[in-house]
């Protein structure tokens, strides 16, 4: 029996997702506690009279190309509406600016993509990033993937009674706003000095840490054929070895969730292979392009590959979007402190933590 959630993001993007028992539960997983945070704010009526952005995904059990064009391998277009046969996925764009997805599985990837295009509309953007607030006031660390982002944010949350707006993605708006996005947090092997105690009640990665750089490049060859086999993908996503789903407040408590803050600092970090000890360096004027680059890099990139047809069909405007991303976070930046923290490439993210927290008290950042 199909049911309806109604989202509320932060009064940027309003989401509708219509579909059976499984479907809901698949964006459970994959969004973690942003899903009981964001429908806790939703509105019985979601507005539609264009004043705010409406993204809506369905389940369909079938997407089918009838009277479409093939305007590329896979990809079909007709009017406001595009469909990508290999992910499985219907796009479409109604005349009163409602973007619509349609699949017979959860799509996610397309999902995430979209909400990224939609917020850069309003003025916002995702970032990839650690992100915590006291007092109103915000720290991110934005970052790659295995820098250390979710050790940083377990240590300030545990340790300094910060409040988790996201481990791995916070919302940024042009004025410098911050808003929480607590999706599901991936736990790795190397996790295990992070989480003692998860991994202590059986409930981490089953693979071992030297097994994890085998096992993504297994996993990024054989996810196209997956595609085609939706079952058998959500049954790999919630069994893999390499890593575990877990809901911040399932390990950081309910009461560590914040909602909105002011952009205090931003820290950049990464890892050099060069160095044998932590470096604390001015930024450079690229900057905003690694914030946004490294963020771009965590999307699906299919979606984002296919991402100019969609302009070229009129379902996504590129001038409200790629045009606007590194004006967004440029402007939220200006006048706020800006480090780039340089760590040694073997350094365990267990560490992170530390040299984090004496480099901002170094530069007078109370924590």
């Amino acid at each position: 029996m199909a049911t309806t959630q109604l989202l509320n993001l932060h009064n940027l993007v309003q989401v509708e997702i219509e579909g059976d028992e499984k479907f809901h539960h698949d964006f459970d997983y994959y969004l973690g506690d942003m899903i009981s945070q964001t429908r806790q704010r939703a509105s019985a009526h979601p507005s539609r009279d264009g004043r705010r952005r409406f993204l809506r995904v369905v389940h369909r059990p079938g997407i089918v190309t009838t009277n479409m064009r093939e305007v590329s391998p896979g990809l079909f277009i007709s009017g406001s509406a595009a469909v990508d046969t290999e992910y499985r996925v219907r796009i479409e764009r109604s005349e009163d600016g409602i973007l619509e997805i349609q699949s017979p599985q959860a799509p996610v990837e397309w999902f995430m993509w979209l909400l990224q295009l939609m917020i850069l509309q309003e003025n916002a953007s995702f970032v990839h990033c650690a992100g915590v607030e006291l007092d109103g006031r915000a720290l991110i660390f934005p970052s790659w993937g295995g820098v250390g982002k979710t050790a940083i944010t377990n240590s300030l949350v545990r340790d300094k009674h910060w409040r988790l707006l996201g481990d791995d993605r916070v919302i940024l708006t042009a004025d410098g706003r911050c808003y929480g996005f607590p999706q599901a947090m991936v736990i790795y092997a190397y996790h295990r000095e992070v989480f003692p105690e998860l991994f202590a009640q059986g409930k981490g990665p089953t693979a071992p840490a030297l097994a994890n750089e085998l096992l993504t490049k297994l996993a990024i060859g054989v996810k196209p054929i997956l595609r085609r086999m939706p079952l058998l993908l959500n049954w790999i996503r919630r069994h893999n070895p390499q890593s575990v789903r877990v809901r911040p407040s399932d390990v950081l408590g309910s009461q560590s969730l914040a909602t909105c803050a002011t952009l205090d600092a931003c820290i950049w970090i990464d890892r050099d292979p060069t160095i044998c000890s932590p470096k604390v360096v001015q930024p450079d004027d690229m900057l905003v392009s690694r914030i946004a680059g490294s963020t771009l890099s965590e999307y699906d990139r299919h979606c984002v590959g296919l991402t100019p047809a969609l302009c070229g069909a009129g379902i996504v405007p590129f001038e409200s979007t790629f045009a606007a991303w590194p004006s967004v976070v440029k402007s939220a930046l200006s006048g706020r402190p800006t480090w780039m923290v340089l760590l040694p490439a073997d350094m365990p993210v267990s560490q992170v933590p530390l040299v984090l927290t004496e480099i901002l008290r170094s530069r007078e950042v109370s924590i």
